[in-house]
């Protein structure tokens, strides 16, 4: 069962990432954001900083560019998310939630600053879009992960 919902998790994962031409609003969806906080969150700042690396060289295989933006992005995301983890109760959906937010708001500063670009108001929407995506997903994430820690 729990190799299931990981393998579930997972697709999930890389679904979102096969549809960054999705037509949304603003943006495209990223479910990478709160998947790696929450696997942070449960497992360490050293699994979700390996967590991290590897989701980040996934990403950066599938854009086929900024290699060096997504590894470094999603390593510090997942590692940060293991470094919140005694200041977060995981159990709780509305820390889990607004930890999603600003780890998305953060993620793209950090992106931003590693790969500059001008800055527009369709940017600032899309960031606002991510964030509030993120801090959907993440307590989904969450609720999925601890119950895979859990049975382990």
């Amino acid at each position: 069962m729990t190799r299931l919902a990981l393998i579930l998790l997972f697709l999930l994962m890389i679904l979102g990432q096969q549809v960054p031409h999705f037509p949304l609003h603003y943006g495209f969806l990223d479910l990478s954001i709160p998947l790696l906080l929450t696997v942070g969150l449960w497992s360490g700042p050293e699994k979700g900083l390996a967590v991290g690396f590897l989701i980040g060289l996934l990403q950066a295989s599938f854009s086929g560019h900024l290699v060096g933006t997504f590894l470094l992005t999603r390593s510090l995301l997942g590692w940060g998310g293991g470094m919140l983890q005694g200041f977060i109760v995981r159990d709780n959906p509305w820390a889990v939630s607004i930890a999603g937010f600003w780890a998305s708001i953060i993620n793209e500063g950090i992106f931003l600053l590693s790969f500059p670009h001008t800055l527009s108001l369709s940017w600032l929407y899309s960031l606002l879009f991510k964030g509030l995506t993120s801090a959907l997903f993440a307590p989904f994430f969450s609720s999925i992960i601890g119950r895979v820690y859990h049975q382990i």
